[in-house]
């Protein structure tokens, strides 16, 4: 089995913290972190650039571990097509890179109401990402499904802005069925990405963000 952990996504709010959780456990050691960029990573982290194209198995180094935390949204993307670009195919063709080079644990980042079935086309690109993931042969797959993120990033989205107001009004007011909802902070999430993955089950998993919580802090 392969040693080592890539990660998809490492310079947003949650793949910033799996990062830093990864470079502090020898664990998930050597670290990859496939970008289309150059940034600034925690020692110890080896950044490779990439732009995602036809080469990408060949950039993609021997791991046992796949983290993918990248994730847009179509204002930002510019067109629904270019949304599906990169929360679908970038996924799914980064996802196959890793398993073919050896990866057998996917972690991937989804969203609360991911559903192919979905009249709302943010969630059925989510839905159709999860399928298609699940399709490619990994032993052991986690898929996590938080609600608005919370948590400082470089460039904050109008719509977790409003999730962290709501989260600090009312916090209390989220109980039973609408404790779903309730805002997570991204390194909550990354917290409950890196538990799961040392704890080398099987199968499928669904990791709603209720449970996100849970995870994180057990």
């Amino acid at each position: 089995m392969a040693n080592g952990s890539i990660v998809v996504g490492g310079t947003g709010l949650i793949g910033s913290e799996v990062l830093k959780l990864l470079a502090a456990d020898p664990a998930f050691t050597p670290v990859t972190a496939l970008a289309r960029r150059s940034f600034d990573a925690p020692a110890g982290i080896q950044v490779k650039v990439t732009d995602f194209s036809e080469k990408l198995e060949s950039e993609t180094p021997a791991s046992e571990y796949y983290f993918c935390c990248i994730g847009t949204t179509i204002k930002k993307a510019g067109s629904q097509e270019a949304f599906r670009k990169v929360d679908y195919d970038l996924v799914i063709n980064s996802a196959r890179a890793a398993f073919a080079k050896g990866a057998r644990i996917a972690l991937v980042v989804s969203a609360l109401g991911s559903d192919k079935n979905s009249s709302i086309f943010y969630n059925r690109v989510k839905g159709d990402m999860e399928e298609a993931l699940q399709q490619i042969g990994f032993r052991t797959v986690y898929v996590f499904r938080p609600s608005l993120l919370t948590g400082d990033r470089a460039e904050m989205r109008p719509g977790e802005k409003v999730g962290q107001a709501i989260g600090f009004l009312a916090g209390p007011l989220f109980l039973g069925p609408m404790k779903r909802y309730k805002p997570i902070a991204g390194k909550t999430v990354a917290a409950a990405m890196v538990r799961l993955a040392k704890a080398q089950g099987t199968g499928v998993h669904f990791i709603e963000s209720e449970m996100i919580a849970k995870v994180a802090s057990a």
